[in-house]
């Protein structure tokens, strides 16, 4: 019975067991169901999303068709403006073509009108030009008629002749033009008539021959064949005043010089030294200068340049400072004494002394001197065979860069720094002297000679070397039975006075305008 109740309550716990297994069961598959129509119901909502999706899709791909037909339409309306903009690009192109051409062949024409217009200029100008020129000739050649005639006339109608050469000359300087055989005719006219109207610039200086001249702060010291004398020069117009010998020097005089601008130095041929001090009024009194030279004879003074002296002294050329008390050696040339040195020439350089050295025999040499030396050295070497000739004058250009020297004859112009030699000739006696005109206007050098003549030569500079212009005639001036002896150029080069024998004296201008200026004024 116990069995029987323990096994009906194993089988109804089973049961129960079952039924609630069953239940579960039973709950679980309407859970599942229910999830089953919830999964249903989301499909269901999905597939119409889907289907919306679809919808939105193919609303996107008629827009999107309809965009694409829209930028087609409008690259096509693009591509027509770009067509139409390149067509109209290239009607602009052809019109600015067109355009260039028109302007092209405008410039053209206005070219050669240009071209034909400054033919006719320059045919009128050539034309007015020539026309010019031949009025200019034609005043010209009856200048040239009034000049001939003047010079041919001026002793028998000096008045005559002197206006006819000033019209003559009038001309000459409107056409700067001056013929050079004109040159010569129309200067000594109007020399001619300037020294009859000036007798005060002749002198004589006692009749004995005039050998150098200097000039100082308007007083001309003057070295003559019988002594040393003054005049003295009115400023501003030259006047010779009258000729006062210096008086007291003992011997025969070998030369004078300047050493300031109211005292001078003279020496003798036998080495005496004397002090000239020109006084207001009075005689002109020599007295002996304070300090003893060597033993007589054997100091000679061959040169002077400011207040520097060269003298041989015994066997040897010394260069002395002047002072008013005392001479100051400077330093010597070694330089032995020879019978045959014939002219000794001083020129002051930055730093020193140059010194030039003429022998008979025509050998040039050249020294310099620098400042604290004691001793010339012979300058590069320099030494020049003149071949023989003698009376050999030497003058130096102011600047030292050229040198002219006077060989019988002919002058010879020599380059110092190129060494090229000119020579050039004119002269019918033995050349007497030679000097350069100090200013930088027109360098002229002057040459005298015993053929009674001065002669103005102008030099010009060619590729950097002086040299005479062959074809421009150099001014002759004559003197009637006198040899010029010495030259020396004043008054801004505008005046020469020549010194000759007989004691001439005589201012002579050297310039053609000035004498037409001077002249013009008086008539």
């Amino acid at each position: 019975m116990c069995c029987a109740l323990v096994v009906s309550l194993v089988l109804w716990l089973q049961a129960s067991k079952n039924a609630t297994e069953a239940a579960k069961a039973q709950q679980d598959a309407e859970d599942s169901q229910q999830e089953a129509v919830t999964a249903l119901a989301r499909i269901e909502e999905e597939k119409e999303r889907a289907l919306s999706a679809t919808e939105l899709a193919r609303e996107a791909e008629r827009r999107a068709d309809s965009t694409r037909i829209l930028a087609e339409q409008s690259a096509g309306e693009a591509r027509l403006q770009r067509i139409r903009a390149i067509e109209n690009q290239t009607v602009a192109e052809a019109t600015k073509l067109q355009a260039l051409a028109l302007a092209d062949t405008a410039l053209q024409e206005r070219n050669r009108a240009q071209d034909q217009q400054q033919r006719a200029e320059i045919s009128e100008r050539e034309t007015n030009r020539l026309l010019t020129e031949a009025q200019i000739q034609v005043d010209i050649n009856q200048a040239d008629a009034r000049a001939t005639w003047a010079f041919s006339r001026v002793q028998d109608y000096p008045q005559q002749a002197l206006d006819s050469a000033l019209d003559a000359a009038e001309v000459f300087y409107q056409h700067q033009s001056l013929p050079l055989l004109q040159r010569n005719l129309l200067y000594q006219t109007l020399l001619i008539w300037w020294q009859r109207q000036h007798p005060r610039y002749r002198k004589s200086v006692l009749g004995y021959d005039v050998v150098e001249i200097q000039e100082r702060a308007n007083q001309l010291l003057i070295t003559s064949a019988n002594g040393v004398g003054l005049v003295r020069l009115s400023p501003g117009n030259a006047d010779m005043g009258r000729y006062a010998p210096v008086q007291g020097v003992q011997g025969q005089v070998g030369g004078a010089h300047w050493v300031t601008s109211n005292q001078a130095l003279v020496w003798t041929e036998r080495g005496a030294l004397y002090r000239v001090t020109p006084p207001a009024y009075g005689p002109l009194k020599a007295e002996p200068y304070p300090q003893p030279v060597a033993a007589p004879g054997s100091f000679r003074v061959m040169a002077a340049h400011a207040t520097s002296l060269a003298a041989f002294t015994g066997q040897e050329l010394s260069l002395y400072r002047y002072t008013p008390d005392s001479l100051q050696t400077l330093g010597t040339v070694p330089l032995a004494v020879r019978p045959e040195t014939h002219h000794v020439l001083l020129q002051a350089e930055s730093g020193g002394l140059r010194i030039y050295v003429l022998s008979r025999s025509g050998e040039l040499s050249i020294w310099s001197l620098p400042v604290g030396t004691g001793q010339a050295k012979w300058e590069d070497g320099f030494r020049l065979d003149l071949k023989g000739h003698w009376p050999c004058i030497l003058a130096v250009h102011p600047a030292g860069r050229s040198m002219a020297l006077g060989l019988d004859h002919e002058i010879s112009l020599l380059d110092l720094k190129s060494g090229t030699v000119e020579l050039f000739s004119g002269h019918k006696g033995v050349i007497t002297d030679l000097a350069f005109t100090q200013s930088s206007r027109g360098l002229q050098l002057a040459s005298t000679s015993r053929d009674n003549t001065v002669r103005l030569w102008p030099l010009y500079r060619h590729s950097g070397t002086l040299s005479p212009y062959w074809i421009e005639e150099p001014l002759v001036i004559k003197t009637e039975n006198h040899w010029i002896n010495t030259v020396t150029f004043l008054n801004n080069d505008q005046l020469m006075l020549i010194g000759g024998t007989g004691g001439l004296l005589r201012w002579v201008p050297t310039q053609t305008r000035w004498l037409t200026d001077k002249l013009t004024l008086l008539k």
